[in-house]
């Protein structure tokens, strides 16, 4: 195969692409494939579409989703603002303080903008209230 222009490296292409790899047993360009597909046919915005989904559970008061979507959110891309939300859901809905203890500890060491001044002064206050 020739290289094929980033123009066209959709997710579709990339996938026979890497099937057309394994089945010549060129698995290492498979994977390769592969790989790509998987990062093709997953948005950047992954990660707020999650978001969102957990903070609309939370909103309707269903925990244990926004728990689950607040994680799947990490797992596309770190934000503090998320760790934040984790600890605070842990904290305040879900009542499990050695969770809110470990996100609230996530929320602090993570990069954080400006804005998150107060959630800053917060989460360092529940850091010594629940660590004792």
């Amino acid at each position: 195969f020739g290289q094929i222009d980033s123009v066209f490296q959709t997710e579709t292409t990339c996938y026979y692409t890497g099937a057309s790899y394994k089945k010549l047993k060129d698995y290492a360009n498979a994977l390769l494939w592969f790989q790509k597909t998987i990062d093709a046919g997953i948005s950047s915005n992954t990660n707020v579409y999650y978001t969102e989904m957990a903070d609309t559970y939370e909103t309707i008061k269903n925990y244990h989703k926004a728990e689950f979507a607040y994680k799947k959110s990490i797992e596309f891309k770190e934000d503090a603002i998320t760790y934040y939300s984790i600890a605070n859901l842990y904290d305040t809905e879900l009542k499990n303080h050695k969770m809110a203890l470990l996100y609230y500890k996530k929320f602090l060491t993570a990069k954080h903008d400006e804005a998150e001044k107060s959630y800053i002064a917060y989460a360092k206050n529940r850091v010594v209230v629940l660590g004792k």
